[in-house]
């Protein structure tokens, strides 16, 4: 069955990306593997040996000395089991959480990005990839450590890792170009071919530059019509101007009445006469 998950744009293989995992594969983890499993074997020698002391020191102060143990090898499946047990631990919690940043944050030097962008695919997948990885390697690292000697485990590891790199690839291609993506191309590819239709229903330029003489009839219309209303907006401005004419007349008038008023009481006051006597400091 095809998955159809194929990144976009892609006719042949990403060579590029082949040498950078070639150069990631001799150059950071070859080395780290092969020199961790070892290490690992020897952090783990409490679990294979036990030491049984053969004469007490007579002192405090007196070094003791190696002769004074008994060295015994312990065998038997529980201990084995407890091995085993510690090493599978030992290499999830302190190697395979390391070794999985080296790997984001290095390919993705290589391939260019910057360390922003570095952090922020590191911070998108590393979970997921050590939830899956811990799946995976447990199992697997259960049976390397059980049935392989400790120099052909890093071997093993590689051959795994063969698989567990592509599995990560099918993933991820599946989470970023799977049927969702394939969904949204499509829904692109639909919008795309509507605009060519819209685009193609279009009128030419030439066929703009000489419309029919209905057209040419109607564009006339509408030029008259567009004259008309510029002559009905300079006639509104006329009225304007005249309504504040009218205002300011209307003002002058009342002024005038008012003063006229005040003139009509002063003449009849003085007409009248008052004769009457006014008392001293009065009004």
């Amino acid at each position: 069955m095809k998955l159809k998950i194929t990144s976009p744009n892609k006719e042949k293989v990403n060579w590029n990306r082949t040498m950078r995992m070639t150069v990631f594969g001799m150059g950071v983890a070859g080395p780290l593997l092969t020199g961790w499993y070892p290490l690992l074997h020897r952090m783990t020698l409490p679990f294979r040996q036990s030491y049984t002391e053969v004469a007490p020191a007579l002192a405090r102060n007196v070094n003791i000395r190696s002769e004074w143990y008994t060295m015994e090898t312990l065998s038997g499946p529980m201990n084995r089991a407890r091995e085993v047990g510690a090493k599978v631990l030992f290499d999830t919690v302190f190697f395979q959480a390391p070794y999985l940043t080296c790997y984001f944050f290095v390919t993705g030097f290589l391939e260019g990005r910057t360390p922003a962008a570095v952090f922020k695919k590191t911070k998108d997948n590393f979970h997921a990839s050590w939830f899956y990885g811990t799946m995976l390697w447990a199992p697997a690292q259960t049976l390397n450590f059980m049935f392989v000697p400790v120099m052909f485990q890093p071997l093993v590891v590689h051959s795994v890792d063969v698989v567990w790199k592509a599995s990560l690839s099918v993933l991820y291609h599946y989470r970023d170009y799977g049927p969702a993506f394939a969904l949204t191309s499509k829904h692109a590819s639909l919008d795309r071919t509507s605009a060519e239709v819209i685009v193609a229903s279009q009128p030419s330029s030439s066929e703009l530059a000489q419309p029919p003489s209905e057209m040419q009839g109607m564009m006339e219309e509408l030029e008259e019509l567009r004259r008309e209303v510029k002559g009905h907006r300079a006639m509104l401005v006329e009225l304007d101007a005249l309504r504040r004419e009218v205002r300011d007349h209307r003002e002058t008038i009342a002024q005038f009445h008012h003063a006229t008023r005040r003139v009509t009481r002063s003449f009849d006051r003085l007409t009248r006469g008052d004769k009457s006597p006014r008392a001293p400091g009065g009004r």
